[in-house]
């Protein structure tokens, strides 16, 4: 990979398996927080309601209806707070199925169990931001760089599987990214054809004909994968290697 961007004595950055608390999680972790935090004013207030109640009653006093339904005041904090707590869970199994690259720590985080073939591409991928990152071609304050990191990436990461499928006669490799990149590139041409009002070719639209129309924006890495395949296509593979070392202009 280091000779298909050029690149040399760039220091490798550590491994580690996908953990909650790695760096890549915080929101995960802060939808987990906002639902506990939710859930305990909920029980806080069952708890309170039900002391009030059992006051009443020791007094002598017959609860009102009302006095007997406050309970269901926790109700209020309660929904959204299992709506935070199952959001998070789905994210987290989604995550802990992927990798992602903590940067701070120059570190790759990658799924455990998922496979050799996975696990090699998954690395390749957030080894690419790495490089990224190293060379200065990586997230800034003044401008956000988003779809081209995951694009680039992407589009490195086709021509290892490429490269991988051949020298190892293992399709599976090139099975990866042709699972997740067609998808992305079909998403996104049907989300452009509904944006401006274009009929889709329906063999193209339908398989991601769904997931165009649920959203309203795409990834980072759908946009970046559908814009950088046309990039390539007019500058060639050498763009690839331009781009870290800043020769790359990007059209405006």
């Amino acid at each position: 990979m280091d000779a298909l961007l050029e690149v040399t004595d760039i220091q490798e950055p550590s491994l580690s398996s996908f953990g909650l608390f790695d760096g890549t999680n915080k929101d995960i972790i802060r939808m987990y927080v906002a639902g506990a935090g939710y859930l305990a004013g909920a029980v806080g207030i069952g708890i309170g309601t039900r002391l009030w109640k059992a006051h009443v009653v020791k007094k002598g006093k017959k609860p009102s209806l009302m006095a007997r339904r406050v309970f269901l005041l926790d109700i209020i904090p309660a929904v959204p707070g299992g709506f935070q707590i199952i959001k998070g869970a789905m994210h987290h199994k989604i995550r802990s199925n992927d990798a992602g690259y903590i940067s701070a720590t120059e570190e790759l985080s990658y799924p455990p169990g998922v496979g050799k073939v996975r696990t090699e591409m998954f690395l390749a991928h957030e080894y690419v931001h790495h490089v990224q990152k190293v060379m200065g071609f990586y997230h800034r304050k003044s401008i956000n760089l988003g779809i081209a990191l995951e694009g680039h990436a992407r589009c490195v990461g086709k021509h290892i599987a490429t490269l991988y499928s051949r020298e190892r006669d293992n399709p599976a490799y090139l099975y990866h990214y042709l699972s997740a990149g067609v998808l992305e590139l079909a998403t996104a041409y049907v989300w452009l054809c509904n944006r401006f009002k274009v009929t889709p070719d329906a063999k193209l639209a339908e398989p991601a004909e769904k997931f165009a129309e649920e959203t309203s924006e795409l990834s980072l890495h759908t946009l970046g994968n559908a814009l950088f395949k046309v990039y390539e296509r007019a500058k060639g593979r050498q763009m690839l290697a331009d781009i870290v070392y800043g020769r790359f202009a990007f059209p405006t």
